[in-house]
């Protein structure tokens, strides 16, 4: 990585890339003093951000713990324990044990990761023992259920679409259920929150932008009207959307809600989904949902951003000269062009952050306030696209002068 730069990388880029293929401490069922090799880890060292760098050793301990675990188990009386390596758990091969019924375990071992299902009876162990006391009249007969499965659908289908009527017919109600599945992160099976990568990217920030810290003020206020506190190291807006480890009494605290709270979450989670579509590239498209929004809400980027070091220190020395020329700031600093680099973008982002506050602007000073970048814009202008059509305008010309000359050519003939 460091021999392409790090240029353009964020926090989370460079974490990803580090960790890639390797597995976090909060996997691991061993013992954790077993592991001798080294960790990577981020500024908070959470179990869930450290990753053991040697993976073959993470692998083979977490093997080992997993076949102590099924001894375990049938040590405590399982009739069955089946260990799934590199296999997911098909839930549709299993069924729950009945009461009195010897029930069986599953661990499903896959990539380092464990999942245990305990109390289940394989439907192919059903079929082999039907099959096999299907001519034995001694043998006990399997209870048949009051209520089979395609009936039990049948019951859910009626149910769940009345319930979905009386949604629909009673607006609150219809809220509380949508922020609880929002926030609940799928476990009820409904809408899962995806928040927009916006929020990470400024999640670890020193000073982080103005509209990042409004946003953060409103779920700490979100937070609070839950009864939730925000835990170290995890930002409000990260911990407002993890409430699925309160599932038991998250539907009674969002109902508990006064009517304009609930009102103001339920906009809230929302808006926390919608931004940029492809932030690998410019969006210059006029016609893109991002951009048509913008511009109705009016949106202006000089209320909410200014040339910093972030963006200033990604520009070359030639592109700094023209943002220079551009925004008006070239007769005051211009000298510096023959310095260091480091020095002019650390005293032009010193100086444009100071005009924010200023009092009392001259005319200099104000049109540098005002001057925007055009990426900057809704919709941003894409200066490479701009070069793109400008040379493929001149191929045409010289395409036309050509045929001209063949013309005459041919006149002449």
């Amino acid at each position: 990585m460091l021999d392409i730069g790090l240029e353009g990388w964020t926090a989370d880029d460079i974490r990803e890339h580090l960790t890639e293929e390797k597995a976090c401490v909060a996997m691991a069922i061993f013992p954790k003093e077993l592991y001798t090799g080294t960790y990577t880890s981020d500024l908070f060292a959470s179990d869930a951000t450290t990753y053991f760098d040697d993976t073959e050793q993470f692998l083979a301990l977490q093997k080992q713990a997993v076949e102590q675990l099924a001894e375990d188990y049938k040590a405590k009386g399982f009739a069955h324990v089946t260990i799934l390596e590199d296999e997911h758990f098909r839930s549709w091969k299993y069924r729950e044990a009945e009461e009195g019924e010897t029930a069986g375990v599953v661990i499903a071992f896959r990539y380092g990761n464990v999942e245990i299902h305990e109390g289940v009876v394989s439907r192919e162990l059903d079929q082999k023992t039907d099959e096999a006391t299907a001519g034995n009249p001694f043998a006990k007969k399997k209870a048949i259920a009051q209520y089979p499965r395609p009936l039990c659908e049948y019951i859910a289908m009626h149910k769940s679409v009345a319930v979905q009527k009386a949604l629909f017919d009673d607006a609150r109600t219809a809220k509380v259920v949508a922020v609880v599945q929002m926030l609940g992160d799928g476990w009820t099976d409904g809408v899962s929150l995806k928040t927009h990568g916006c929020l990470s990217y400024f999640r670890e920030d020193k000073t982080p932008p103005l509209a990042y810290r409004g946003m953060e003020e409103l779920a700490r206020t979100f937070l609070t009207a839950l009864g939730r506190k925000t835990q170290k190291g995890v930002s409000a807006w990260e911990e407002l959307a993890r409430q699925s480890r309160y599932e038991d009494d998250l539907y009674t605290a969002v109902k508990a809600l006064p009517e304009d709270r609930l009102d103001d979450l339920h906009l809230f989670l929302t808006v926390l989904c919608f931004g940029q579509g492809s932030t690998s590239r410019l969006d210059s498209r006029a016609d893109s949902l991002f951009n048509r929004v913008a511009q109705d809400l009016g949106v202006d980027m000089r209320n909410w951003w200014t040339p910093d070091e972030a963006f200033l220190k990604r520009r070359n020395k030639g592109q700094l000269e023209q943002l220079m020329a551009d925004s008006g700031t070239k007769k005051r600093f211009g000298a510096l062009l023959q310095g260091k680099k480091a020095n002019l973008v650390k005293q032009l982002a010193k100086y444009f952050k100071s005009l924010q506050t200023k009092k009392k602007l001259t005319d200099e000073e104000q049109a540098v306030r005002e001057w925007l970048p055009e990426v900057m814009l809704f919709p941003a202008i894409d200066p490479d696209a701009v070069q793109l059509d400008a040379e493929d305008e001149c191929e045409e010309l010289e395409d036309d002068d050509l045929s001209s000359d063949e013309e005459e050519l041919v006149e002449a003939a």
